[in-house]
């Protein structure tokens, strides 16, 4: 029994050694029992030491309690750049100083062709790295010369090369930027793209920067009656094939697209009537020229396009020609506005009705024109007179002016939507370009008159009529007509003028400055 109770006792003693190491946090792992080990281990008695139970995650803890993973000290590495701050507060990433090779060009392309990596250095702070200095990054191909400029693996021919950004032409002829790493938009870049002004951008990929346009009236023949100078006249430019933009074709017609006009019965002036037979345009509605009166001067060039409903001169000397023709208007626009000429809001309910067909000594200039790559919309700079006015505001004479665009541009912001009518020419209160402008205040090149007393609202002053033969009557001066298009579309646009009731009391519009955007614009005509 005295054995018995000393076996326990030194049983006891061993025990409770065993539970001291272990509270003192010894790094040996024996044990007795399975209170010896932590928690998701138990105790082998064979081996005396802990082990992870099976299925449990003991073997992280052990490692917790040994010595750091590889990753733990990756972590710690991390922390130490990331995370270590000097005693200013600021996060440091590297040692000053330190450099490293650097690219930022596209995945795989350095080494390949002319790209290169560069060197960035740790700044002074340690807060960041330097510029990639001396990387070389891929570049416009020139096409055939043996180098790999765009870093792709191959040098550029006229068989191999593609067309990257589908805009019609490649580095083989003549397209500089292919890509997202030669500029943001490169399908906007190229040579069927017009320059933008002051966007840092070669645009059009001739090698100069925001250059100015020239001007396509430079050198015209004043006399030219070729429908494609009349085009040139307000600055727009020829395409010469069907890769360039610009004006593709043109036509001077009548109204209702006929190159003669309709025969009609008239007065004599004898008192009888005279049969008058289909005719082309008149040649004197339509001029090329430099100036009219003393006043009225291009706005883009040196020419602008004078389309008349009687003569087309620097000076007019009769505002009662009669050209002898008689056609109708636009069929599309016609119908639209219920076989009748549209009324201006602004006239109000008491105004004479506008009118119908027939139109009397009319001309249009057709254009077909094909829209650059990165043209969104357009402008044209327009200059209205006739001798109707004042006498015949908001009467059953007024004389009309359509600029109607045939596009496939589309939008939901109705703001930007072109007018359903198709009619450029066209104030913010749906008034055509006419007379009856005077009511909505664009008839701005006038004087309201003492006796009969007159008061048209944009009446500033007559000073511009001086030497054109419309003294005593009225302009709106210079006004600009917008429309949006689709970029390298085909689109026409129909211009077209003519009396309205009778074949005197003559009206012209003066055309030029044809302009491109690359956003779209509010359609329409307004204040220049």
């Amino acid at each position: 029994m005295e054995g018995i109770l000393k076996n326990f006792i030194k049983l006891f003693f061993l025990l409770s050694i065993s539970v001291f190491l272990i509270s003192c946090g010894t790094d040996d792992d024996d044990c007795l029992s399975n209170v010896d080990c932590g928690e998701g281990f138990e105790c082998n008695i064979d081996t005396g030491e802990c082990e992870p139970k099976e299925g449990g995650d003991g073997a992280a803890e052990i490692k917790d309690e040994g010595s750091s993973s590889t990753d733990d000290q990756d972590e710690k590495n991390d922390q130490d750049v990331f995370e270590k701050t000097d005693d200013g507060g600021i996060y440091v990433q590297c040692t000053p100083g330190d450099t490293k090779e650097c690219y930022e060009g596209p995945s795989g392309s350095s080494g390949i062709g002319i790209c290169s990596k560069g060197i960035a250095t740790c700044v002074v702070d340690g807060t960041d790295w330097s510029e990639c200095v001396g990387q070389v990054l891929p570049e416009a191909e020139i096409c055939g010369d043996g180098i790999d400029q765009d870093c792709n693996g191959e040098d550029a021919t006229a068989e191999t090369v593609i067309d990257i950004d589908g805009d019609g032409f490649t580095y083989c002829t003549g397209d500089c930027c292919e890509t997202t790493w030669e500029c943001t938009t490169p399908e906007r870049v190229g040579p069927g793209s017009f320059e933008v002004p002051s966007n840092g951008i070669d645009d059009n990929c001739n090698g100069t920067v925001d250059e100015e346009s020239s001007g396509c009236d430079v050198g015209l023949n004043t006399d030219s009656s070729d429908p494609l100078d009349l085009g040139k006249a307000i600055d727009l430019c020829l395409a010469e094939n069907e890769s360039e933009y610009g004006l593709v074709s043109a036509r001077i017609v009548f109204p209702n697209g006929n190159e003669m006009s309709d025969p009609y019965s008239g007065p004599d002036g004898n008192g009888g009537t005279t049969n008058n037979p289909s005719i082309a345009v008149s040649g004197s509605a339509y001029s090329i020229l430099p100036g009219m009166g003393n006043f009225v001067k291009p706005t883009q060039g040196t020419n602008f396009l004078i389309l008349s409903t009687g003569q087309a001169k620097t000076k007019i000397d009769n505002l009662d020609t009669d050209n002898l023709t008689e056609s109708s208007a636009p069929e599309d626009w016609y119908l639209f506005h219920d076989s009748k000429f549209p009324d201006s809001p602004n006239c109000g309910l008491l105004a004479e009705s506008p009118g119908e067909n027939p139109v009397r000594d009319s001309v249009m200039l057709e254009l077909v024109v094909r829209a650059p790559n990165n043209a969104a919309a357009f402008s044209i700079d327009i200059n209205f007179h006739s001798a109707e006015f004042p006498e015949y505001v908001c009467k059953g004479f007024n004389d009309f002016f359509v600029m109607l665009l045939d596009s496939t541009f589309t939008s939901t912001d109705m703001n930007l939507q072109n007018p359903a009518d198709k009619n450029l020419a066209m104030d913010e209160n749906k008034n055509s370009v006419g007379i009856n402008l005077a009511k909505s205040g664009l008839f701005k090149v006038c004087k309201n008159k003492v006796f009969p007393p007159t008061n048209f609202p944009g009446c500033l002053d007559d000073t511009e009529l001086q030497g054109t033969g419309f003294e005593g009557h009225g302009a709106t001066g210079w006004l600009v007509s917008r429309g949006n298009i689709v970029p390298g579309e085909e689109f026409k646009i129909r211009m077209a003028i003519w009396d309205t009731g009778d074949h005197i009391y003559d009206s012209l519009v003066v055309l030029d400055n044809f302009k491109w955007y690359e956003s779209a614009q509010k359609p329409g005509t307004g204040e220049k």
